[in-house]
């Protein structure tokens, strides 16, 4: 190819494919790695770092607070997107809060649980069984949407608008065979028993649900 063929293949201009070929004649393909470029130096030193790290997870939600305390405790003043940069590096990331009921949870009873269910998944695997997973979800017109990144002075939109509830309760299998019952209303424990009598109907073997 041309010199200018390799500039519009690569998107860069024709002194920079230039210096590329300069440099692959004379190193050979490590002439082609990026040489590392010193940034701006950190305003935070290693064990401060380490520090911010732990106010950040202390308070995961208010990045405003850990500023403060940043300034307050050494006298910096630091960007919340510097902020960010740090938390991203130290592999955090800004993603939805999980509700979880594991407080509550019987330690010792979930193991025997999960140890049980890998003896029936075994067993599915080896044709012995047939293994489903059962569980109920709803849809509404009316979306959820906690929150977002929106300019200022901007909002997003989401259509929304009044609607009944349609509950879905399902099996599948690892198969990926599916199987459905569509309602309206509340779901009782008179509702999911039927729903398991009539999936009982169809059952040709031994089923784990």
């Amino acid at each position: 190819m041309s010199l200018q063929g390799i500039a519009s293949v690569s998107a860069v201009c024709r002194q920079t494919a230039s210096i590329w070929l300069t440099n692959w004649k004379e190193q050979g393909l490590d002439g082609l790695i990026d040489k590392p470029r010193p940034g701006r130096p950190s305003e935070l030193s290693v064990v401060q770092e380490t520090e911010v790290i732990e106010m950040v997870e202390k308070t995961p939600r208010s990045l405003k607070q850990v500023l403060a305390e940043i300034e307050k405790r050494w006298n910096i003043r630091l960007s919340k997107s510097t902020l960010k940069r740090l938390c991203k590096k130290t592999g955090l990331s800004w993603k939805r809060v999980r509700k979880s009921l594991r407080s509550k949870r019987d330690d010792e009873a979930f193991s025997k649980a999960v140890e049980a269910i890998k003896i029936r998944l075994d067993q599915a695997d080896k044709g012995e069984l047939d293994f489903f997973y059962f569980d109920e979800s709803g849809f509404t017109l009316e979306p959820c949407v906690p929150y977002a990144w929106q300019r200022i002075g901007e909002q997003i939109e989401v259509p929304s608008s009044k609607s009944k509830r349609l509950n879905v309760l399902g099996f599948i299998n690892r198969a990926c065979h599916f199987e459905s019952h569509v309602f309206e209303g509340s779901v009782t424990s008179e509702v999911v028993i039927a729903c398991f009598d009539k999936f009982a109907e169809n059952i040709t073997q031994k089923t784990v649900v």
